[in-house]
């Protein structure tokens, strides 16, 4: 999916995908974080990727990254956000862009807009819902 940018290299993929690997070895969320607000785009990148498994703890960190300068930040984070969207039951996968090659702070800033209150429009639904199941018992 990443390849589809002419502005990614192979070469930032595959230095993106040994810091994913490395992330996991790791288990640890301090050097997630770490990742997350490196100031190397690829460690950055593979920060997203790595969040997802997180689930929703590491929401805010994702929905900023689609705004992000470069395109491989921007499109890890929009991936690992589509991959949360499929986390709600009964929902169908979103997505809210940005799309390759979008940058303008006008298209990342709506994309931005949509993904937050997409979630958050969710979590209160399965909030109410969990609390009806709640009552029932």
């Amino acid at each position: 999916m990443l390849f589809r940018s002419s502005k990614i290299t192979k070469t930032d993929v595959t230095y993106m995908k040994a810091q994913v690997a490395s992330l996991i070895n790791s288990d640890s969320k301090s050097i997630l974080e770490l990742a997350l607000s490196s100031a190397d785009h690829r460690v950055r990148a593979a920060g997203c990727i790595v969040a997802r498994k997180y689930g929703l703890e590491y929401l805010e960190d994702l929905i900023s990254s689609v705004g992000n300068d470069h395109e491989l930040v921007r499109q890890a984070g929009r991936e690992s956000l589509l991959v949360l969207s499929t986390s709600f039951k009964g929902t169908k996968p979103v997505d809210f862009g940005p799309m390759f090659g979008e940058k303008s702070n006008l298209a990342t800033c709506a994309s931005q807009n949509m993904w937050k209150a997409w979630f958050t429009e969710n979590q209160a639904k399965k909030v109410m819902a969990d609390s009806k199941k709640e009552s029932v018992k």
